[in-house]
C-alpha cells in the first residue's frame, strides 16, 4: 500500500469531537508491507491535520528495528522546514519498527492540584484559574513517534506496542488489524496498566470530513480502550500522560506523548 491510498484512504465519520491536543508528531511510511530488499521512504513531521505536514520532527535517535531486535539508522535523512524525509532498505522479511526514539523538547510549566497534574497553558489552565494551594513545577515534553512495515514473506501482526514509558499496545493478538473488525488498545506507563482520558484516535484526512480533531478516548483501570469497527485507511493512536522526571532530569516532572501510525487495510489487502 502506498502513499496514494494513504492519501486517498477514506476518513471515518464516527471521528468526532476531541479536546484540542491533536498536534502531534508522526512518523508516516510510504507503505506499510514492502517487497524484501524495497528501499522504505518515511516522513516524520508535527502536525494539527494529519497527515499534512507543519513543523518538521527532528531526532537524533531515528532507528528501524528489524525482527531480530537490531536497530539500525535510516541510510538517509534530509530535514526540511516541514518535514524530515527518511530513507532505510531492510535486511531479512519480518515485521520492522520505524521509530523517532525519545525526544527530549519543549519546557514549561504544570500544576500540582489535590494530587494530580493539570496543565497550564493554551491546551489547559491558567495559574489563575487553580486553587491557592497548588503547586507550580517545572515540565519538559518527552516524544515518541513510531510506525511498522511488514516486509517481504511476514504475516499481518494481529498486534502492534510502541516502545518508551508511555507505551501503546494496538489490537490484542488474536483479532486482526482490519477493517470491519472492533479494535482493544492498551496504554501502560512503566510497564504498568496506564488509566487515562488523554487519548486520542486521528483519521488521515479527517478534519475535513468532520471538522473535527479526532476521536477522544479513555482508558479504564485495566490500561484498555475499545476502538470502533474502522473503516480502510490509516490512522494514528495518541497518548499523553505526566510523570516525575527520571533522576537527573532538568525538570520536576515530564510530559509524556506517544503516537502510533498504522493501517486498517481493506478485504482486497487482507486477501479476504
Amino acid at each position: 500500500m502506498g502513499l496514494r491510498y494513504i492519501i486517498l484512504g477514506g476518513a471515518s465519520a464516527v471521528l468526532s469531537a476531541a479536546p484540542a491536543f491533536a498536534h502531534a508528531g508522526f512518523l508516516l511510511p510510504n507503505t506499510f508491507t514492502a517487497e524484501e530488499d524495497a528501499t522504505i521512504t518515511a516522513f516524520a513531521s508535527f502536525s494539527d491535520a494529519f497527515p499534512a505536514p507543519e513543523i518538521a520532527l527532528v531526532s537524533d535517535s531515528f532507528a528501524m528495528t528489524g525482527p531480530d531486535g537490531e536497530a539500525a539508522s535510516f541510510e538517509t535523512v534530509e530535514t526540511f522546514k516541514a518535514v524530515t524525509i527518511l530513507e532505510g532498505t531492510p535486511g531479512t522479511p519480518g515485521l520492522y519498527r520505524l521509530t523517532t526514539g525519545e525526544r527530549l523538547g519543549r519546557t514549561g510549566k504544570v500544576a500540582l492540584s489535590a494530587g494530580e497534574y493539570v496543565r497550564l497553558g493554551p491546551d489547559g489552565e491558567t495559574p489563575d484559574s487553580l486553587p491557592d494551594d497548588a503547586e507550580i513545577l517545572t515540565s519538559q515534553t518527552a516524544t515518541v513517534s513510531e510506525s511498522f512495515v511488514m516486509v517481504g514473506t511476514a504475516e499481518r501482526p494481529a498486534m502492534l506496542a510502541t516502545s518508551g514509558r508511555l507505551s501503546l499496545m494496538l489490537g490484542d493478538g488474536e483479532a486482526p488489524l482490519e477493517s470491519g473488525h472492533p479494535l482493544t488498545a492498551s496504554f501502560s506507563f512503566d510497564g504498568e496498566p496506564l488509566s487515562s482520558d488523554e487519548i486520542m484516535l486521528i483519521d488521515a484526512y479527517g478534519h475535513y470530513a468532520s471538522g473535527e480533531d479526532g476521536l477522544a478516548l479513555s482508558s479504564g483501570e485495566n490500561g484498555k480502550a475499545a476502538l470502533p469497527a474502522l473503516t480502510p485507511g490509516v490512522y494514528v493512536l495518541l497518548a499523553r500522560h505526566i510523570a516525575e522526571a527520571p533522576d537527573g532530569a532538568e525538570t520536576d516532572v515530564r510530559s509524556y506523548t506517544t503516537t502510533l501510525t498504522f493501517e486498517i487495510p481493506g478485504a482486497a489487502e487482507t486477501g479476504n
